[in-house]
């Protein structure tokens, strides 16, 4: 079996407070987004920007008191993304975006 080489980027690490990441540059087409807790309540929006300004979700996931970790695809044409922290009560959040490194 043939395994694809991925590029990653960390978008949040340990984050314990709601706000968005610094917004990052990925290649247009399929993209994995990591997101885990290790304890704790939180909702996480993965969204995607044409501008940088006006910000679209993608995907939102919420977590609950136990530890959480989800893998993501998503296929679009955004050039810039980042994770926002939409509500949060307590834990530590961690984000991380992979694309194909031919890309």
């Amino acid at each position: 079996m043939l395994q694809q080489v991925m590029k990653t980027q960390k978008l949040i690490d340990a984050q314990s407070a709601t706000g968005a990441s610094v917004p990052v540059a990925l290649p247009p087409g399929k993209k994995i987004f990591h997101l885990s807790m290790a304890t704790g309540t939180a909702t996480m929006k993965i969204q995607g920007s044409v501008d940088g300004t006006n910000w679209t979700d993608l995907h939102s996931e919420a977590t609950s008191s136990s530890a959480a970790e989800k893998d993501i695809e998503l296929d679009d044409i955004y050039p810039k993304h980042r994770v926002n922290v939409s509500a949060w009560t307590s834990g530590a959040m961690n984000a991380t975006a992979g694309w194909p490194a031919d890309k």
